[in-house]
């Protein structure tokens, strides 16, 4: 095996240039935030529905059928992580 006989160095405003990001975590960090904002808003959605049932009834069928709802949200709200699943982008 052979050892590195030089230095490696990036050129930042290159690399600035052509959209990357210099940061740990890249591009990925603003679709945690996105998912956890998303979760957040689901959330709230079954939570209106309880709070909104006579006596806080978790068991009713409004509270039962927001929650698939909510489901269906989260399912749908996540789309943009479909594109991490592509092999160009993995």
């Amino acid at each position: 095996r052979s050892q590195l006989g030089g230095k490696l160095q990036l050129d930042q405003d290159k690399s600035a240039k052509q959209g990357h990001m210099n940061v740990k975590g890249g591009f990925i960090v603003y679709f945690l935030w996105y998912d956890l904002v998303t979760f957040l808003i689901c959330l709230g959605i079954i939570a209106f529905a309880v709070t909104t049932r006579p006596n806080y009834d978790y068991d009713d069928w409004t509270v039962h059928q927001t929650i698939f709802a909510a489901q269906v949200l989260y399912g749908l709200l996540s789309m943009p992580f479909f594109l991490f699943t592509l092999p160009v982008l993995q």
